[in-house]
């Protein structure tokens, strides 16, 4: 390697920064309770029978202080910061507060915090919206302290949520005081009334006597029949105003750790070693190359920095615009928005920048086909119409078993739940999505008709899985392409887009559950907000991992791949994330939420860096003219404007490396399998055997 010392230095240095700053920082330890929600409302147990009691239960837990994210809610408010500062430590015998500020210590690059703030730092949870538990974890440089706060934290969740249970119940019971006491005071009116007419009026036979004793005994019945509600009402919340309720149970209670959690000197190490062959690379390519004007780069529609910025502008200019639809948005989107942003743009130009430019003008490197290698995208593209059908068919074997009137939504949860290894079949996405950019790019070096089957194979793809990313692949893609050529505009595409929108709106009322659909069905506008501006909302209800595993959300596809090999075992998220309320539901978090999960603003920060160096690095590639660099990049142009939905390189990072390695091969024009030359190097070598043998002789 010409450059391999350079490298050794850097990485070296890295190394030891990383340790010095790992030093640095003072050990922190978590201790952990884990409690769960209480599924049978004790309004069970007081005046109700089960069904009713069950009913009001179910349809009121969202908004009652009962629910678990009002739990959440409590966790992280400065009040209840404030209330654990005055908690008393056994070890040290004097208040949280008190023991912070004479014990707390903090890295030598970090400024002093205000003791409340470091509270709710100390603080963390995880909700599980499915499961109903919730994980506390308190962290604290002193393991016996974490531990005896993170059951404090625990008491103080449950009397707070008493005393304000009791509140309401207060409430309630005034609020039924008053309707039993206007209601009895109307019933003993209407009795009087009653009987004082029924006294005076002995005499029946008169209709309009009659029709009058009628109508004041209605009066008298319905007066009664008020007092009589109102009255168990009020005696059940009298009852209930006076019981002490058990909101949540306990699963697991907390235990000192013996391990730190943080600092975590694999994260730094592997940061800083990859931040320093980055810098080394922008070095020796700034050094080797001559800097390019960005006079026309920086105004490129499509390049990386133009497509970032343009993506979350647009965002939140539709934010202004959506009139309360949905939750505000928070800081910590905001926060990671101001993070995003800036090192992503500087890092995607100045690895642009960078990187030596090819000498062959821009109009012939970018809009004339690519030089691929047509034996191996033939002999995929022979495959792809293969295996294409054969996993569709496969895929709808077992769904037909079921509901016809369901199926599109029964192929949807069956892609999703359902058992789909069919071995090599399984290939047939990716195939036929490598193809698709080879394909748009090869074209008119390749007849029409092959492109049009690719287009339908993908369509298949799709439909087997009912899955809309791989649509908007095609779409984007192709527009991406259309446009780098020349033939259409800006304009177009617009056009393009909101017709794609429509036609996905549709898509999504037909893989909807249409036996459950009455007085849920789902409008434009809610669908708009769901899958475009519900992200960022959503990602402000992420919370922070409390696994002690290693980027447990953002490295996920590796630990698959260690439990599977048996090379380790290791915790794996679920494959369908859990649905938050914004208030509509949602379960996608914009390209911060593994980032954050894992790291903090600190990973959000990095992986800026990383996804700006590589978006650089392959839109050099795509300007230079390299075949692997068009295609690679017309995905990437996926990838980038998508970014604003959820993360699609690391979460599918097994699927990534599929469609890079399949890209490698059909863009490889040295794979040949032609016998020609090596049947006429052996047909010089017979003919020279005779002279061979002549000379021996």
């Amino acid at each position: 390697m010409k450059h391999l010392k350079l490298y050794l230095l850097t990485c070296s240095v890295a190394i030891l920064l990383a340790f010095i700053v790992v030093y640095s920082i003072p050990k922190e330890y978590a201790a952990q309770v884990k409690v769960a929600n209480e599924y049978v409302s004790y309004n069970m147990r007081v005046g109700e029978r089960d069904i009713a009691s069950w009913m009001n239960f179910k349809t009121n837990t969202v908004s009652s202080i009962e629910d678990m994210n009002t739990y959440c809610q409590i966790l992280s408010t400065t009040s209840f910061a404030e209330m654990m500062a005055l908690v008393m430590v056994p070890h040290y015998r004097q208040t949280y507060s008190d023991y912070l500020i004479e014990h707390h210590h903090h890295a030598w690059w970090e400024s002093e915090k205000d003791i409340i703030q470091i509270i709710q730092d100390n603080i963390q949870y995880d909700f599980s919206q499915k499961y109903s538990t919730l994980l506390i974890q308190v962290t604290d440089q002193d393991p016996v302290v974490a531990a005896q706060m993170a059951d404090s934290v625990r008491v103080k969740l449950h009397e707070e949520i008493a005393k304000q249970k009791k509140m309401f119940a207060l409430n309630e019971l005034n609020h039924s005081s008053k309707l039993w006491i206007d209601g009895k005071k109307r019933y003993e009116r209407a009795k009087k009334i009653y009987d004082d007419f029924v006294d005076t009026h002995e005499d029946i036979s008169v209709k309009s006597i009659l029709a009058e004793e009628e109508y004041l005994e209605n009066e008298k019945n319905k007066a009664y029949d008020i007092y009589n509600k109102a009255s168990i009402q009020y005696y059940r919340d009298k009852a209930l105003y006076r019981q002490q309720p058990l909101f949540f149970s306990t699963l697991s209670n907390a235990s000192v750790p013996t391990k730190p959690v943080s600092p975590n000197a694999m994260g730094y190490l592997f940061a800083f070693v990859i931040i320093a062959i980055v810098f080394t690379k922008w070095w020796i390519a700034g050094k080797d190359s001559t800097a390019e004007s960005l006079r026309f780069k920086i105004s490129d529609s499509f390049s990386p920095w133009v497509i970032t910025i343009a993506i979350w502008v647009g965002l939140l200019i539709l934010f202004q615009l959506q009139k309360g639809v949905l939750y505000p948005l928070g800081n910590r989107f905001y926060t990671c928005l101001a993070l995003w942003i800036p090192i992503f743009v500087a890092s995607s130009i100045v690895t642009f920048i960078t990187l030596p430019k090819s000498s062959t003008p821009k109009h012939t490197t970018t809009a004339a086909p690519i030089n691929a290698n047509l034996l191996v995208f033939n002999i995929l593209y022979t495959i792809s119409m293969v295996i294409t059908p054969l996993y569709l068919y496969q895929i709808m074997k077992f769904v037909m078993m079921f509901d016809v009137e369901n199926l599109l939504y029964n192929i949807r949860m069956f892609a999703v739940f359902g058992d789909t290894n069919y071995g090599f079949l399984n290939y047939s996405l990716v195939i036929n999505q490598a193809l698709l950019l080879v394909a748009l790019w090869l074209y008119p070096r390749i007849p029409r008709w092959q492109l049009i089957t690719v287009f339908l194979a993908n369509i298949l793809s799709c439909f087997a899985i009912m899955e809309k990313g791989g649509i908007l692949l095609m779409f984007l893609s192709t527009m991406f392409v259309l446009f780098e050529k020349g033939h259409i505009k800006m304009r177009s595409i617009a056009i393009v887009s909101a017709v794609i929108v429509v036609f996905f709106f549709f898509m999504n009322l037909a893989r909807t559950d249409q036996t459950d659909t009455e007085g849920t069905e789902m409008s434009f506008i809610d669908f708009f907000a769901i899958y475009v501006l519900s992200p960022p909302v959503a990602f402000e209800r992420v919370t922070r991992d409390l696994s002690s595993q290693f980027g447990s959300h953002t490295f996920e596809v590796v630990y698959m791949l260690l439990n599977k090999f048996g090379i380790g075992h290791f915790e794996l998220n679920s494959k369908l994330q859990e649905f938050v309320w914004v208030p509509l539901p949602t379960n996608v978090y914009t390209i911060f939420q593994p980032f954050y999960q894992d790291f903090g603003y600190k990973g959000v920060a990095f992986f800026a860096f990383i996804y700006g160096s590589a978006s650089g690095w392959i839109y050099r590639m795509f300007r230079n003219g390299s075949a692997m660099g068009h295609c690679l990049y017309t995905y990437f142009v996926y990838i980038l404007l998508m970014q604003f939905y959820q993360e699609n390189i690391m979460l599918s990072l097994v699927f990534f490396v599929q469609l890079v390695f399949f890209l490698f091969l059909m863009t490889q024009n040295r794979i040949t399998l032609s016998f020609q030359s090596h049947l006429r190097d052996y047909a010089v070598t017979k003919s020279k055997e005779p002279e061979k043998q002549l000379s021996d002789s």
